[in-house]
């Protein structure tokens, strides 16, 4: 079966090498591999798409409280199969990159494009700057919303960074999240999602702080991305063991470090 997604990935940037550098489980990964997350900025070509369309970067800087750094992940032994044809891993996170309610609990969230030109967008060879609404549910209600703009897209990665339109105004954190996969040269397939983003607003931050308090846990607001990113993992792993391939779901890192911190270890702002 050719690869239904060959047009889309012609012009995408190759990557040989994947997160995390050392090949490690979640808990064992330093700090500092972090800090590409951390600083990384639109490219210029987004930033002027942005600036066209209203659209505005949400500061890390400007943020709340310290950063979240997580990282989910499935281990896939066995690649599934599609019409005969064993999928490669590009093709996998491909598929999921272009059928992204496929893999998350709409319970939890949805996902849909802010206009036409994004769906157009994110379907072709160039779909940088492609922007995202995201409704958060709880139950029956929105519980919240905001848009995220894609970033960066290579053959093994995708990175969204979370931005304030007239639509939905500001995500309620601040910072990127990345989709992709690394390979351990064995015959397993690391699949994953990982974050580095702080609370945007002092009423988001003080409630987190204060179910924190109450729960013992991690507060509220991580709590519901937990579940969802939880979710996610489930999801591809589901995905897989249902088309012929073998899925486990892996490891799990949920944290929280004091942001001055990471700012002194990553070099101060992002560039």
């Amino acid at each position: 079966m050719a690869d239904p997604y060959a047009a889309a990935k012609s012009k995408f940037t190759q990557e040989t090498a994947g997160f995390p550098e050392c090949k490690c489980p979640p808990a064992k990964v330093p700090l500092d591999e972090w800090c590409d997350l951390v600083k990384h900025k639109p490219p210029k070509e987004v930033e002027k798409s942005m600036k066209e369309r209203g659209v505005d970067l949400q500061n890390i800087d400007k943020a709340k409280g310290d950063i979240n750094l997580d990282y989910y992940t499935v281990n896939i032994d066995k690649m599934p199969v599609i019409d005969g044809h064993t999928m490669t891993p590009d093709e996998l996170l491909t598929h999921i990159r272009m059928n992204p309610d496929d893999f998350f609990d709409p319970d939890n969230s949805d996902f849909d494009f802010y206009d036409d030109i994004d769906a157009t967008r994110w379907a072709s060879d160039d779909p940088l700057g492609s922007l995202f609404n995201i409704n958060f549910w709880l139950g029956p209600l929105q519980a919240e919303d905001g848009s995220v703009i894609a970033t960066l897209i290579t053959n093994r990665r995708w990175i969204f960074t979370t931005v304030d339109t007239w639509g939905d105004f500001e995500h309620p954190v601040s910072g990127n999240r990345e989709f992709g996969f690394l390979d351990l040269g064995d015959g397993t397939v690391i699949f994953y999602t990982r974050g580095a983003d702080r609370l945007t607003g002092i009423s988001d931050a003080s409630v987190n702080w204060l179910t924190k308090r109450l729960t013992g846990g991690m507060g509220v607001a991580f709590m519901g991305a937990d579940r969802l990113w939880q979710g996610y993992q489930k999801r591809i792993a589901d995905f897989v063991n249902a088309n012929g391939g073998k899925a486990t779901i892996g490891d799990k890192l949920s944290q929280r470090v004091d942001y001055d911190e990471i700012k002194k270890l990553c070099g101060g702002k992002g560039k």
